[in-house]
């Protein structure tokens, strides 16, 4: 940006670039310190893929993306290095995204380099917040079910902008192609994803004019959207799912608890400090946007408590399926891709706020250059020291990750032996380091459990023993 437009000058903006990049490094370091658990033991090199994507299907839920990918797992052939790449993978995907979205909306009116600070502190703000950073980004199961269905789905986002600006790949019979393939992928990462893609179709069905309503690109993306979630809301495994939570579909009970959850989850996110100082640095080019953006300046029209209104929906819509399916809210993998779609949610209310009330000018006029840079710096060191990056640093420095890796390669030692000697029984001692950026769940104690039986069977144990307070042959 400009310095004599008030906005960051070129040689600053590399630099601010080259801080973002650099705050990546805590995120990267953990992805090397991940260890599969629970779900990731579920399936071994004795599955058969095909037949269990149908077993899968028949059986347990309708996910056909996400049980694809749950069944390429690295650790299947026991390649943890794989697994640990996957998450520096997604790490790369996320900001990459959101830059092709950025970039299929304001096109040309910003540089490559604003364009990607945009993009990577969008990132931060979501990594930063995300309810669970372990489940998110370092746990393959929920990564890839969760944090990459949201990935897929800003890319199909921004395929929408590019049809409707004629910005078509190849042409237009080939993006048109490119938009149902992503619709359906999309949907078929998880059910919350599914809910809010039908409600968002809808809603922008609605919005066309009548005489257009059921002979417009818009209607056809509606009717694959209605396709694709039928798909995955009848499969049979759905039934079978529901079987193993015997207090679900509680009506008063989950709305009651989602309301719970949503005003919890809002108000911890709108407190985040680094949110309230990149959306000041967003005011200072608002002007800008709406000037040679015509989608933003149209969405800066928008009533602002319609925006405003949005922001709850996402939330409810991505905590009201697990307690009305489960009755409990459980890990909260749901809420990570809740808190992908807030943040961008939440720039577009404040776009609204400030583009309604006129107010972007006398923001701009009142940040001088030097200000915009001091709070460049500001957000750049809060987005670092704050949230789950803060707390993946403390957990760097004071060795709890390390801890955790140790102890977990203990065990793949004691695997490893057990397996030369025959032994069919292992004990495992409790973790003593559970880093909240990394771990999700743990052998049980006794070895009854569904994590230690299926940790058990798929490195060709008999039992697996969590707690050494229990003894062993008491529970032969």
């Amino acid at each position: 940006m400009q310095v004599k437009n008030r906005t960051y000058s070129g040689g600053f903006a590399l630099i601010f670039l080259l801080l973002l990049a650099v705050s990546f490094i805590p995120y990267i370091l953990l992805s090397f310190y991940s260890h599969p658990v629970a779900d990731d033991y579920t399936y071994g090199a004795d599955f058969p893929f095909w037949n269990t994507q149908l077993q899968l299907f028949q059986h347990w839920n309708g996910r056909y993306t996400a049980n694809f990918l749950i069944m390429s797992n690295p650790i299947i052939s026991n390649w943890i290095i794989g697994y640990r790449l996957a998450s520096v993978i997604l790490i790369i995907l996320i900001p990459l995204s959101i830059l092709f979205l950025v970039q299929s909306l304001i096109g040309k009116a910003f540089s490559f380099q604003q364009k990607s600070i945009a993009a990577i502190i969008i990132t931060f703000l979501i990594l930063g917040l995300l309810p669970s950073l372990a489940e998110g980004i370092y746990w393959y199961p929920g990564a890839m079910t969760y944090i990459l269905g949201c990935i897929f789905a800003l890319c199909y986002v921004g395929l929408i902008i590019r049809y409707y600006d004629k910005s078509f790949f190849l042409n237009r019979s080939f993006h048109i192609v490119l938009c149902i393939l992503f619709l359906g992928l999309s949907i078929g990462f998880n059910e919350v994803q599914m809910l809010i893609f039908v409600i968002a179709h809808f809603v922008m069905w609605l919005t066309i004019g009548k005489e257009n309503r059921f002979n417009s690109f818009t209607f056809i993306l509606f009717i694959g959207c209605i396709v694709f979630s039928s798909v995955m809301f009848f499969a049979p495994g759905n039934y079978f799912r529901g079987e193993y939570f015997p207090h679900n579909h509680n009506l008063i009970n989950s709305f009651l608890m989602t309301a719970l959850q949503t005003v919890r989850f809002f108000f911890a996110w709108i407190s985040f400090a680094p949110l309230w100082i990149a959306s000041i640095l967003y005011c200072t080019i608002i002007t800008k946007l709406n000037t040679h953006v015509p989608l933003l300046n149209k969405l800066g029209q928008i009533k602002p408590w319609i925006a405003f209104s949005a922001l709850w929906v996402i939330l409810f819509l991505c905590i009201f399926p697990p307690y009305w399916s489960t009755g409990i809210l459980g890990q909260h993998r749901t809420l990570n891709t809740a808190c992908f779609y807030f943040i961008p949610f939440w720039f577009l209310f404040v776009h609204t706020v400030v583009s309604k009330n006129n107010l972007a000018d006398k923001i701009q006029t009142a940040l001088t250059p030097i200000v915009q840079v001091g709070l460049g710096i500001l957000l750049v060191l809060s987005l670092l020291f704050s949230g789950n990056s803060g707390t993946a640093l403390m957990e760097l420095a004071t060795g709890k990750i390390s801890g955790f890796n140790r102890e977990m390669n203990n065990r793949y030692t004691q695997i490893a032996f057990a397996k030369e000697k025959g032994i069919k029984k292992v004990t495992f001692a409790p973790l003593q380091n559970k880093p909240a950026s990394l771990f999700v769940l743990d052998i049980q104690p006794g070895c009854n459990h569904w994590i230690n039986q299926q940790q058990a069977h798929f490195y060709g144990l008999e039992k697996i023993y969590g707690d050494t307070t229990v003894s062993v042959n008491s529970l032969r």
